[in-house]
C-alpha cells in the first residue's frame, strides 16, 4: 500500500464510536444519552449549512462539524467499516447500557409511571457512562411495561432489528444477555436505524437469576418457543393468538425472551419462564419451520401490545395508549 493510501482515522478517546446513517446520527444527535465529540458530512449541495438539518442540529448542540472533500471519502468508509454511511459519522461516546441484576417493582400510579433495576456491580469508568439510575420511567399507558429480553442473541443484525421492532411497537426497556451475546456495536446500531437511541438498555448479568428476580417483583415471563408436533410435548406453549385474546398486559408487567434461532433457550432459562408462548405456521414436513429471530420477535411485540378488541371487557382488555411513533427512518435508507 503506497503512504498516501494510508489512511488515519482520528480519536477523541480510545473508546469512541462512530455512528453512521443518516437516522443514526439523527436519532442520536435528538437524544441526550451520549457526549459527542465530532460530525463529519461529506460535502455535496444537499449538505450545506443553510438547508442541511443533520448540520443544524450539531450547530444547536455546539458540535464540532468538519466537511469531507469527496476525494477524502475514504475516510468515513474506514469510520463506517465499509459499511452504508450516507455521508454522515458522528463520533461519540458509547451508549448507556446500565448492568443490571433483575427488573424491580412497577410504581403503584398509572398516572406516574416507572419501575425500579436492581443495579449490578460495575467500575467508576463503566457508571461515568452508564450512570447509576436505578428508577425507570417510562410514558404512560392503559397497559403494563413490555421489556424484551434478548438472551444470546449473536448476530448484530438481528440485534439491532430487534430493537427497531421494539421500539415501533412500543416496548418499554430491552436486556440484553451479558454472555455470548453480540455487542451493540455500530453495526447493530445501524441496522436499529435510531431506536437504540431512543430507549433503554440494559445489560443482564445472568439469564436465570434476571428472571428468578424479576418474577419476585411481580413480573411474568414468556419465553418465545418454536410450535411443536403435539400440544402434549409443551403444556406450558400458548398460541400467539391465545395472548393476544389474554391480554397479560392489563394486569402484569411482563418480559418476552427470545432466544438465537441456532440453538434456541437453555434449559435453565426457559425452565423459570413462567409461560411459552409460540407463533402457528411452518411444517414438520418442510425444510422451513421457524422464523428469524427478529421477525418472530417484531411479530410477538405486536401480539403483547396490539388494541384489544373493544367489545372486551375494558377493566381487563383496556385498549393501549400508543407511546410511540413510526421511526422516521422506516423509508429513510437501506442496511
Amino acid at each position: 500500500m503506497r503512504r498516501q493510501d494510508i489512511v488515519n482515522v482520528p480519536y477523541t478517546t480510545a473508546a469512541s464510536q462512530f455512528l453512521y446513517g443518516k437516522s443514526v446520527v439523527k436519532a442520536a444527535l435528538l437524544s441526550d444519552r451520549r457526549q459527542l465529540y465530532k460530525l463529519y458530512i461529506l460535502e455535496g449541495p444537499s449538505r450545506t449549512p443553510t438547508v442541511d438539518p443533520i448540520w443544524q442540529l450539531a450547530n444547536q448542540r455546539k458540535l464540532p462539524v468538519q466537511f469531507v472533500k469527496e476525494r477524502q471519502i475514504v475516510m468515513l468508509q474506514k469510520m463506517s467499516e465499509g459499511r452504508p454511511h450516507n455521508g454522515y459519522v458522528l463520533e461519540a461516546s458509547p451508549l448507556r447500557q446500565l448492568p443490571i441484576n433483575h427488573l424491580g417493582r412497577i410504581g403503584p400510579n398509572p398516572w406516574d409511571p416507572f419501575f425500579t433495576v436492581d443495579l449490578a456491580r460495575q467500575s467508576k469508568e463503566e457508571a461515568a457512562v452508564n450512570g447509576s439510575r436505578d428508577l425507570i420511567t417510562y410514558k404512560a399507558r392503559r397497559q403494563k411495561p413490555l421489556v424484551l429480553f434478548l438472551h444470546e442473541v449473536t448476530d448484530p443484525q438481528n440485534l439491532g432489528a430487534l430493537i427497531r421492532s421494539a421500539k415501533f411497537f412500543g416496548v418499554t426497556a430491552v436486556v440484553i444477555s451479558k454472555e455470548n451475546s453480540a455487542p451493540l456495536s455500530s453495526a447493530a446500531l445501524k441496522a436499529s436505524a435510531g431506536a437504540a437511541e431512543q430507549m433503554p438498555v440494559f445489560v443482564a448479568q445472568d439469564g436465570r437469576a434476571f428472571l428468578e428476580g424479576s418474577r419476585k417483583s411481580g413480573w411474568r415471563s414468556f419465553a418465545a418457543v418454536a410450535p411443536t408436533a403435539s400440544p402434549k410435548e409443551e403444556p406450558k406453549a400458548k398460541s400467539m393468538a391465545i395472548v393476544e385474546m389474554e391480554n397479560p398486559l392489563a394486569s402484569d408487567p411482563c418480559i418476552l425472551v427470545l432466544a438465537n434461532e441456532g440453538k434456541g433457550l437453555p434449559r435453565a432459562v426457559r425452565a423459570v419462564c413462567d409461560e411459552e408462548v409460540f407463533i402457528p405456521g411452518g411444517s414438520l414436513e418442510s425444510a422451513l419451520d421457524s422464523l428469524n429471530v427478529s421477525v418472530a420477535g417484531g411479530i410477538l411485540c405486536h401480539a403483547f401490545l396490539r388494541e384489544p378488541s373493544r367489545s372486551n371487557d375494558t377493566k381487563t382488555q383496556a385498549e393501549p395508549v400508543s407511546e410511540q411513533r413510526p421511526l422516521e427512518a422506516a423509508n429513510d435508507e437501506l442496511f
